[in-house]
């Protein structure tokens, strides 16, 4: 059995520059043939461009337009067209809608309902780049087909939009059945996202700041030489763990920093890059997580600049809370036990009885208070 050459999940479709996954789609429906998908993976690349600061708009125009002028597999997903009324002129547009429908009554008929949908967000899905002043990434939740949560972040987002709008596209990617992780649905349902803004500080990456950074009087010393001694004491211990490491984790990690920082201005040094894994992967058993969540604690780790144990434990916490919650939310109450219907309505009276005992207490008393008062003031 051989293994496709050319991938395109979601991860290539959200994380890959234009060009190259301009380039990605094209060798995937190359190799697969796979019509359906390539359409649907387009349809996401949309969502992206939508969101994104950069330009996404009419990726690998000649060949979605090519499939659904010609293919016969893309009838399986004739709705899909309305996404794509952008990419035709006049006549391609009506000879696509006369292939895969039996009239214009049918096509306005099935149509209707997903036009009114995306009208608001049609110049969105076909934008062209929309650059921010301020980075900004977005982290959304969605329940997959098992009605399990799981995250799905994206960089370099343009917050420009309204909760409608967001909501609207999200639902979007929901409709799309290619994402999969063991069977399973991945974006069933979406349930919230949020905007990250952040504020640049310093940067030594790039030189003119390093220098100008650096460029101050007097220096600072180890406030212990004895330091120095211990360091290089610990040189071999730390070679010995460097060369023991699977290198997993600072790959994944390595790989969230890029997508949320950029490439870096300059190449890591070797012991630069050693100091970023340690910090990052420092008590971190990668072992102790699945795929998915690890790469949701590097993404993290990266863009709170935070070791991924650290990470790690919140999300223990976070799960540990929920499901308490969930086990308070469906245990009986604590030495309670289910009454029968006619045991609520004698407690229901029994509760009442007593309500109206307390208030002709409450006004016997004040009328012995009223008439005591009544008798001093004589």
């Amino acid at each position: 059995m051989t293994t496709a050459k050319y991938v395109l999940s979601s991860r290539q479709i959200n994380t890959m520059k234009r060009a190259s996954l301009e380039k990605r789609v094209q060798d995937f429906h190359s190799e697969s043939g796979n019509d359906v998908y390539t359409i649907q993976a387009a349809l996401a690349v949309m969502i992206r461009n939508a969101l994104s600061t950069e330009d996404f708009s009419f990726l690998a125009e000649e060949l979605i337009r090519n499939i659904f002028l010609t293919s016969k597999a893309v009838h399986e997903i004739r709705l899909s067209c309305v996404y794509f009324r952008d990419y035709f002129d006049a006549d391609q547009w009506k000879k696509v809608k006369n292939r895969l429908f039996a009239s214009e009554a049918e096509f306005e008929q099935l149509t209707k309902s997903t036009e009114l949908y995306i009208e608001k967000l049609r110049p969105r899905l076909i934008s062209k780049a929309r650059p921010t002043e301020k980075k900004t990434n977005m982290i959304s939740y969605f329940k997959d087909g098992n009605g399990k949560r799981h995250s799905w972040s994206l960089s370099n987002v343009n917050p420009d939009i309204t909760k409608e709008e967001h909501y609207a596209l999200m639902s979007i990617l929901g409709t799309l059945n290619i994402f999969h992780k063991d069977g399973v649905q991945r974006f069933a349902e979406p349930i919230y996202a949020d905007f990250t803004v952040y504020e640049p500080s310093f940067d030594r990456r790039d030189e003119e700041a390093a220098a100008e950074l650096m460029a101050k009087a007097g220096q600072l010393l180890p406030l212990d030489a004895s330091l120095s001694a211990a360091v290089e004491s610990n040189e071999a211990a730390i070679d010995t763990q460097i060369e023991n490491a699977t290198g997993e984790e600072d790959t994944i990690v390595a790989e969230s920093a890029e997508i949320i920082d950029g490439p870096p201005s300059k190449t890591l040094s070797e012991e630069e890059a050693q100091a970023l894994n340690d910090f990052y992967t420092a008590g971190f058993d990668s072992s102790s997580v699945t795929d998915e969540e690890r790469e949701v604690i590097a993404f993290k780790a990266a863009l709170d600049k935070r070791p991924m144990r650290e990470i790690q434990l919140e999300m223990e916490k976070e799960k540990e809370r929920e499901r308490k919650k969930a086990e308070a939310a469906d245990a009986p109450a604590k030495g309670k036990k289910n009454l029968t219907k006619k045991e609520r309505k004698k407690l229901a009276q029994e509760r009442a009885d007593k309500i109206q005992r307390n208030k002709q207490n409450k006004r016997g008393i004040l009328s012995q208070i009223n008439k005591r008062g009544g008798k001093k003031r004589k």
